[in-house]
Parts: structure tokens; sequence; C-alpha cells
């Protein structure tokens, strides 16, 4: 069976959000064998399989280690090309979620209802937010809602 589903997270020294990433896939209810993991380690200090082995262990996943990191769409474009998946699910490596996401972003593409998904996105990082900030904040997507 063919893997229908690349989930691909970069990261660069992924600490306590990462963690929470990776155990909100770990209780996901699409079957294992119907996704993977891949990781792009952007040159994080210390190699990330070897901070999150334990969780890490438990996953479909991979990891893609860049040297000289720091460059956020060269770590998303390398783990799109190591990717296998059908239908790839961009992340970030500080988001909590649903145990569904994978199983819903999935049938969004199955159902030919979508080529491109964008989730809803708040920013919460300061009072005064920057014009990049209110600029990306989906709040400002003209009430439209995510999707």
């Amino acid at each position: 069976m063919s893997t229908a589903l690349s989930v691909l997270i970069p990261v660069r020294n992924g600490g306590e959000e990462l963690a929470r990433t990776l155990e909100c896939l770990a209780a996901q209810s699409l079957p294992r064998d119907l996704w993977e993991l891949v990781l792009a380690d952007d040159g994080s200090d210390t190699p990330i399989e070897s901070c999150f082995r334990h969780l890490l262990g438990s996953l479909p996943s991979r990891v893609v280690r860049i040297e000289n990191g720091g460059r956020r769409s060269v770590a998303r474009n390398a783990a799109l090309a190591a990717s296998r998946g059908e239908v790839a699910l961009m992340m970030d490596a500080d988001l909590d979620f649903d145990a569904d996401l994978l199983e819903r972003h999935l049938h969004h593409h199955r159902g030919d209802t979508a080529e491109v998904i964008m989730g809803a996105r708040i920013d919460t990082w300061r009072e005064s937010p920057t014009a990049f900030q209110r600029w990306s904040d989906s709040r400002a997507m003209g009430g439209r809602p995510a999707g």
C-alpha cells in the first residue's frame, strides 16, 4: 500500500513544543500505515533524532538533517523532496491539534473538495502586532473562514 499522507515539519532545536506536536501525531486516528512523518532537522545543535528518539520510535517517521541550517524554506523543501505521500501536510513544530487532524486533512483531498487547504492562523505574539503579523493572521482574511 502506498503512503497516502506525508506530514512535513521543519524544526531547529525543538523543545517541549515539538514534543507536544509529536504526542499529538502519536494520538492520530488515521492508521499509521497510511501516513508518514518527515522531520527536516534544520541544523539543530543536537540532532533531533537523538533528542526525541523515544517519541519518534513510535511513529512512521524519518529525519532529514540539513547542515548549516537556519533556512526554513530549504528545510521544508527537503522534507517535501524526501516524502512519499500522495498528499503533503506542511506543519510547524509547535502545534497542538485534535486526534482526527490527519484523517480530516486527507478526507478533504480525497473528496476533491480542495487542492490546497489553509488552516486558521491567529497570532498572539504581542499586544501590538507588526504589519506582517496582522497580514498573516487569518482574522484579517475579510471574515472568510479557514479552508
